[in-house]
């Protein structure tokens, strides 16, 4: 072979290389019903993503307040999908600081899959639900960023309606709430139609959720339809939670549509109301409410309504494996947020007063259960003991009552999330504070989302352990497993009344019996106070 053909040869394929390499560095692309979308690569280039993915027409003018509607238009032309959703018009919060801006044109999904995912992978698929008291939170939260998911899954975002958007009510003109629930409801039927182009297997989704996204799955996973739109769920720190009675929904509707210029039947005055005008609204209210805890407020939210959510969920049970659970010091980040610095200076009248404002008259009751004494070897009791209140009141064994109401109608799992983060995994927590926080309320989510490095939001400066970042790759497996085959994986023995057994979260997880001791005492005063 002469020295020009070898060099032909070369060109030709080194050529062919290059092709490739281009063809691989190429946006991403895929076709759903409404026409194609041009996604982007993670920086790792494990994944691809795909952003702002439409499932619902606008909820706009005519539309506000009523349920979603599918989004049937075809796309122009290629849709770009690289640029982050915009969140739902919300509180003014911490959350919105770190979105995307915020729309009333907020109803999109977020899709991360494999890089090498095709339509024929059948990958497991994990949707998740953002917390926020149904009041904020959003896709583009960058603690929920899917590029640092692993690569076993396709994993999903979803936007839906907060606050009075997603949730008023004012039954004599026909509006019924619940729009929020309905946005989930839509998005997971979209998911069913459309995940198959992204690699991903309509029959093993598992949707997830913390705090109020947990309370939303558990509602969704008690729902009849609920077998066709997940194999399983997930709740975290929101399973049990109290859902209220449309009247009760009803009545806050009216206190708050009083402030506004209109009146709770005027649905035109109230579709015209900029959502601006609406959240600072609900902001005053926030503001002046006795709302319990300091930091819980009920007002707009799903609601029992008789024909949606026909029942409290922990009544109906789920109809899917169910895997529940919380932090084992939810309220730590709930009082920080509250008090700042000033948690030190929490004293005994703070404690009877934030006592009476939750237990009313069974303030006393709780006092003598959760006395400051038993927290006097600490500089903190005050603080100790608010958050021991509130965390097994609120959170661990209302997800108890979840357990233990569905044992009969799925398989159920528990656990308890019981590790101290290295790092502060959103910036508002200063460094310092990570210890006095320890396995607060959102602290496994930097486990859950894989987000080990340059934390917080992968843009700060500290970096979680090896073996940090092994427990993030158990959880993310176990999570991943509930999409698979409706179970964690073999650590997790299924729960049963008889014998309340999980999986504690430690700094090396810990296979066991998950201590509900506590509840008895919350179940009976709850029996007291509804007798």
């Amino acid at each position: 072979m002469g020295t020009r053909t070898v060099l032909q040869s070369f060109a030709v394929l080194f050529g062919l290389h290059l092709a490739l390499a281009n063809v691989e560095l190429l946006a991403p692309e895929v076709e759903i019903a409404n026409g194609t979308l041009r996604g982007g690569r993670c920086a790792s280039a494990s994944l691809k993503y795909f952003l702002s993915i439409p499932y619902a027409m606008p909820p706009v003018g005519d539309l506000r307040f009523t349920p979603p509607q599918p989004y049937n238009t075809s796309f122009p032309g290629i849709r770009d999908a690289t640029t982050p959703a915009p969140s739902c018009p919300q509180l003014g919060l911490f959350f919105v600081a770190y979105h995307a801006g915020q729309s009333e044109d907020c109803l999109f999904i977020d899709v991360w899959t494999p890089a090498d995912a095709t339509k024929d992978s059948k990958l497991p698929v994990k949707v998740w639900l953002h917390g926020g008291g149904n009041s904020a939170g959003g896709v583009s939260f960058p603690l929920y960023d899917g590029c640092n998911s692993d690569t076993a899954a396709v994993h999903i975002s979803l936007n839906y309606r907060l606050g009075a958007l997603g949730f008023l009510v004012a039954e004599s003109a026909g509006l019924l709430g619940n729009y929020g629930i309905q946005d989930q409801i839509l998005a997971l039927r979209w998911i069913q139609d459309n995940i198959q182009a992204f690699g991903g297997d309509k029959d093993r989704v598992v949707v997830f959720g913390q705090s109020a996204g947990g309370l939303d799955v558990h509602i969704l996973a008690t729902l009849e339809e609920a077998p066709t739109l997940m194999k399983s769920a997930i709740m975290e720190s929101g399973a049990g939670q109290t859902v209220q009675n449309l009247s009760s929904v009803a009545a806050f509707s009216a206190e708050f549509a009083a402030l506004l210029p209109c009146n709770a039947t005027d649905v035109a005055c109230l579709r015209s109301v900029t959502p601006e005008h609406l959240n600072e609204t609900l902001l005053s209210m926030f503001a002046t409410e006795d709302v319990g805890f300091v930091f819980e407020f009920n007002g707009f939210g799903p609601a029992i309504d008789g024909n949606l959510i026909p029942a409290h969920p922990t009544e109906a049970g789920v109809k899917v494996p169910s895997l529940m659970g919380s932090t084992a010091h939810e309220g730590r980040l709930l009082l920080y947020v509250s008090y700042g610095n000033a948690t030190a200076s929490l004293d005994q009248t703070d404690y009877d007063e934030t006592l009476v404002s939750n237990f009313g008259s069974q303030a006393p009751v709780v006092n003598a259960t959760y006395p400051i004494s038993r927290y006097s070897n600490t500089e903190l009791s005050v603080f100790y003991a608010i958050d021991d209140v509130y965390t097994s009141s609120a959170i661990h064994c209302a997800a108890f009552s979840a357990l233990t109401s569905s044992a009969n109608t799925a398989p159920v799992y528990s656990y308890v999330f019981n590790h101290t983060v290295t790092c502060p995994w959103v910036p508002f927590i200063a460094p310092d504070a990570v210890e006095l926080l320890g396995p607060a309320h959102t602290s496994e989510l930097a486990f859950v989302f894989g987000q080990v490095t340059q934390l917080p939001f992968g843009a700060g400066s500290c970096n979680l352990s090896d073996g940090e970042i092994a427990l993030s790759a158990y959880i993310q497996a176990a999570w991943t497993s509930m999409a698979e085959v409706g179970n964690p994986g073999q650590d997790w023995a299924e729960f049963t009344q008889s014998s309340t057994l999980g999986v504690v979260l430690n700094d090396i997880p810990v296979p066991g019996t998950i201590d509900y001791s506590a509840c008895s005492f919350w179940e009976e005063l709850k029996g007291q106070s509804l007798s």
